[in-house]
């Protein structure tokens, strides 16, 4: 799902975007939620902190209060941890336009709030209509490749090349991805990756494994084996489960 964030420190410009992305959403059915309207930089990130895994639709005023670069200062934060987000200016502001380019940031639009409401509606309504479909564009990339994220740095592999993940000893909220010549250690839960990947396996508690890369399954032994000399153990309750799935 899309996720929309606005951020305006202007309560009657605040609440009027917020019922154009709501109209839209229910006109239009789409894949698509409004998860923060504030005029507060740090609830927007509060919330992308405890949600990493969003894919967000960020309308942003450059000017909040007496900070003249806050939303700018939010955006380039945001596009530092998510590759994909959708980023629209809405601004008096036209010579900040250059500073969008200067940090890096490519937002998709840049909307001048001089041109009257009624414009500026209209190109937002084109907008979302635009970053509805890119969303979804990326949707079907993504079902190709499996993405994680070590700190500040996202990396993405084919599923072709994903053998399991495993919960990492001793450590219930880190993850150890095993795959082609590839081993890596990074925060996230089995039960996350299950729902957001489900053509993968849940083989045990503390395994999700990839039944497309399996060379091989031992039912005696319960073990499935993968290329680079690399297997896991699957719970005994899995065996048939799977069994029949590679069928």
């Amino acid at each position: 799902m899309l996720t929309t964030f606005i951020l305006e420190d202007n309560p009657q410009q605040r609440f009027y975007y917020q019922q154009v992305v709501r109209t839209q959403i229910m006109i239009d059915e789409l894949d698509m939620q409004l998860a923060v309207v504030t005029a507060t930089p740090a609830a927007i990130q509060d919330y992308l902190v405890q949600n990493p895994q969003t894919h967000g639709l960020f309308l942003f005023d450059i000017e909040i209060g007496t900070d003249l670069t806050a939303g700018l200062d939010l955006a380039v934060w945001v596009r530092e941890r998510f590759f994909d987000a959708q980023i629209i200016f809405m601004t008096t502001h036209t010579e900040m336009a250059f500073l969008t380019f200067e940090r890096k940031i490519a937002p998709m639009d840049y909307l001048l709030k001089d041109k009257g409401m009624t414009l500026v509606e209209a190109q937002l309504r084109a907008d979302i209509q635009l970053a509805v479909q890119r969303y979804n564009q990326t949707i079907v990339t993504n079902t190709q490749k499996f993405g994680y994220r070590i700190g500040q740095r996202y990396y993405e592999i084919p599923f072709t090349q994903l053998y399991f993940l495993e919960t990492a000893p001793g450590n219930t909220g880190k993850l150890i991805i095993h795959a082609q010549q590839r081993q890596a250690e990074f925060i996230g839960k089995l039960s996350e990756q299950a729902t957001k990947y489900p053509h993968l396996f849940l083989a045990h508690r503390s395994i999700l494994l990839n039944p497309q890369t399996i060379v091989n399954f031992d039912t005696a032994k319960r073990v499935a084996y993968f290329p680079d000399q690399q297997s896991c153990l699957v719970a005994f309750r899995k065996v048939a489960a799977l069994n029949h799935l590679l069928r």
